[in-house]
């Protein structure tokens, strides 16, 4: 059986009264929500530069870190009497999520999300600058990683390399150790953002990464714990542009997160 269209996406408490707001935030895929300056402003300097230019609607835009993609601020459009601001890049639940993160309610549970929604999410609180946000959803990235396909992986990898999002780079190289070179390198064909050199250093972390590995396990076992930290230790300055920091608490998760 054929499946049906997707069922559309209904937004909840508190984004779908009117008296919850004074403005409306529209996603890529149609969808409304209601929701207040003042906290838009306080969670986004992006999102309060954007609200606040004394700038006519039909002409207003505002740049949003640098190269990245513009947003018009203001559509011209209003709805129950309120402002419309599209939110081009974000469908739906993105952006509910994203919402929900920045309002004093219950947090959605990214980790339950699948790779495209959460990256998505870490995605859009990195354009509007929203440093609490990002903080939360790219801890959830970093769970949602461990059990993503190569390809997702190395979707995050290219976006965190390309938007400068140094932990997200980090973890997914780790994560990318536990696939064959050949599986990251085929996956590699399919990802046009993918530069020659940001391709090279990963490769170069892997094969480097492996190399110590072996020369490890060729080793007395005596002693596992020191040279477990100096195998990651290594593994950590050969992954160029990645904070040289440690990222389990114990040597035993750094030899199970390198044997999984």
């Amino acid at each position: 059986a054929q499946a049906g269209p997707p069922i559309p996406f209904v937004p909840q408490a508190p984004f779908d009264d009117p008296a919850f707001g004074d403005l409306v935030l529209r996603s890529s895929d149609g969808v409304d929500f209601y929701v207040f300056k003042s906290v838009l402003v306080l969670a986004s300097p992006v999102f309060r530069d954007m609200i606040s230019l004394p700038v006519p609607p039909s002409h207003m835009e505002a740049g949003v870190g640098g190269s990245q993609p513009s947003e018009r601020a203001f559509s011209g459009d209003t709805k129950d009497g309120l402002p419309v601001v599209p939110i081009y890049e974000s469908r739906a639940q993105v952006l509910d999520s994203l919402l929900r993160i920045l309002y004093p309610i219950d947090s959605p549970k990214l980790d339950d999300f699948d790779f495209d929604i959460t990256f998505a999410v870490v995605l859009a609180a990195h354009k509007y600058e929203m440093a609490w946000a990002s903080k939360i959803a790219q801890n959830s990235l970093s769970t949602v990683l461990s059990s993503a396909s190569v390809a997702n992986v190395l979707e995050a990898y290219i976006a965190a390399h390309t938007y400068g999002m140094k932990n997200i780079a980090h973890q997914a190289a780790l994560e990318l150790l536990k696939f064959p070179l050949e599986d990251i390198q085929a996956a590699s064909s399919q990802q046009r953002a993918l530069t020659v050199d940001s391709l090279w250093q990963l490769v170069f972390y892997h094969r480097r990464a492996s190399k110590q590995l072996e020369s490890f396990c060729a080793q007395d076992i005596d002693e596992w714990g020191q040279r477990v930290t100096k195998v990651y230790t290594a593994m950590d300055r050969v992954a160029s542009g990645c904070p040289e920091s440690h990222w389990y608490e114990t040597e035993m998760e750094i030899w199970s997160s390198l044997h999984k």
